[in-house]
């Protein structure tokens, strides 16, 4: 079983760390603390992002809906033929 020290030499040799570079217990532990930073961060920016683009896409809709004049399906199924002929009749 490697020591510490031996795992930490290990670990520096595949970071590329060769010869008398080496990698300390405290540089390993600042190293992942500011990673860790770094993901929070971006999992807070990715969650930001997708909120405006929820935001956006629901504006979006909802403008569709009012200048397009879609309907929901339900809409349609409780229309008679007389008034989705009236809907559909084109204005010349």
């Amino acid at each position: 079983m490697q020591s510490d020290t031996e795992k930490l030499q290990a670990y520096a040799n595949e970071m590329g760390l060769v010869g008398d570079k080496t990698l300390s217990l405290d540089q390993l532990i600042d190293s992942h603390r500011g990673l860790r930073a770094f993901r929070l961060q971006s999992e807070a920016e990715r969650r930001a992002e997708m909120d405006r683009a929820r935001e956006f896409a629901t504006k979006q809709a909802i403008n569709e809906v009012k200048t397009l004049g879609w309907f929901s399906v339900e809409r349609l199924r409780g229309m008679t033929l007389a008034e989705l002929a009236e809907v559909l009749r084109v204005e010349e």
